[in-house]
């Protein structure tokens, strides 16, 4: 990969996948809030996979552009897991698999292909 390349790969990957909020934007804020609260609330429940497998079906009927930014949060939540660590401060049995996972997915996934252009 080309300097050229490897530079501007990079700064576009740290703005789709930000590791911190970085917009001072109170709509976005709120909206990123709303939508944290809404899917934390869809998932909180103990018979979900039926609903899980209907939103996932639904989400695979998405346009193509939608399913690309669906992918592209998965991965930024996998990467913010693991930017966290395995660590007593950061995980208990409730969600150690969970950051298990996202450090492998990291480890074993290069940057290079973790990263979704907008298309």
């Amino acid at each position: 990969m080309s300097d050229f390349y490897r530079t501007s790969y990079a700064r576009a990957f740290d703005r789709i996948h930000p590791q911190q909020p970085t917009s001072t934007n109170q709509a976005d804020r709120e909206r990123g809030e709303e939508f944290a609260e809404s899917f934390s609330k869809f998932v909180n429940t103990m018979s979900g996979d039926e609903a899980c497998a209907y939103a996932i079906d639904r989400m695979s009927r998405d346009h193509r552009t939608l399913q690309q930014g669906i992918t592209r949060f998965c991965i930024g939540w996998l990467e913010h897991l693991a930017s966290k660590g395995v660590s007593p401060s950061t995980c208990d049995l409730r969600n150690e698999a969970s950051m298990k996972l996202a450090e492998a997915f990291v480890d074993n996934v290069s940057a290079e292909t973790r990263f979704l252009p907008h298309v």
